[in-house]
């Protein structure tokens, strides 16, 4: 922060805070491919932590969830690392839906992807 001041005699007066405080802003989740083949579904995602200046926390894990036609969201994986997975043995004649949420090192938490869905036949 910067502050300039002028009195009344007409001198100048000037002032700055710098600070340095941890990292506020939230990680980025990203939708990756979304495939079928016979009744397994193989979904990918990404993510990252955008880089500031200083005091980047980094991004630490995913959480995804994924629900069937339109029913209740279920957690399938809290606070991994990996980045894809398959599910076998889907039941036909369904939407599967999935959507993801990253988290930094710091506990900040990003907006759920978009909702991708497919449908086994």
């Amino acid at each position: 922060m910067l502050g300039v001041s002028r009195a009344a005699n007409g001198s100048t007066w000037a002032s700055i805070l710098v600070t340095a405080s941890v990292d506020h802003t939230p990680p980025v989740a990203r939708n990756g491919l979304l495939s079928r083949s016979g009744t397994t579904v193989r979904f990918s995602w990404s993510g990252a932590d955008p880089l500031l200046q200083t005091h980047t926390a980094g991004l630490r894990s995913f959480d995804v969830q994924y629900r069937v036609d339109w029913g209740p969201w279920h957690l399938l994986r809290n606070d991994t690392t990996s980045r894809s997975l398959s599910l076998y043995n889907r039941a036909h004649r369904h939407y599967y839906s999935f959507r993801v949420q990253a988290a930094d090192r710091r506990g900040n938490l990003s907006a759920w992807t978009p909702i991708k869905r497919i449908w086994v036949p």
